[in-house]
């Protein structure tokens, strides 16, 4: 998912939250230096319904801090 308008001090806590929540998966922040403060965050997992949990989790969390911009990625779309 790429978030545009919250870095990554911003969405430390939350992320940190979803990671303990979810001990199986791979939660991931990748920056992008730039004006916009933007930044790709990764879900990973076996368990394709327990990742789209995650996720949506996720998304919900990042409404909460106010991020601006929240774009979902399809994985087969970023390869």
């Amino acid at each position: 998912m790429r978030v545009d308008g919250a870095g990554e001090g911003v969405i430390a806590a939350p992320l940190e939250v979803l990671a303990k929540a979810h001990p199986n998966q791979s939660l991931g922040s990748y920056p992008f230096y730039g004006p916009n403060g933007s930044l790709h965050l990764v879900v990973r997992g076996r368990d394709e319904a327990e990742v789209e949990t995650t996720v949506g989790e996720l998304l919900e969390a990042l409404r909460d801090i106010g991020a601006k911009s929240l774009r979902r990625i399809d994985p087969a779309d970023a390869a």
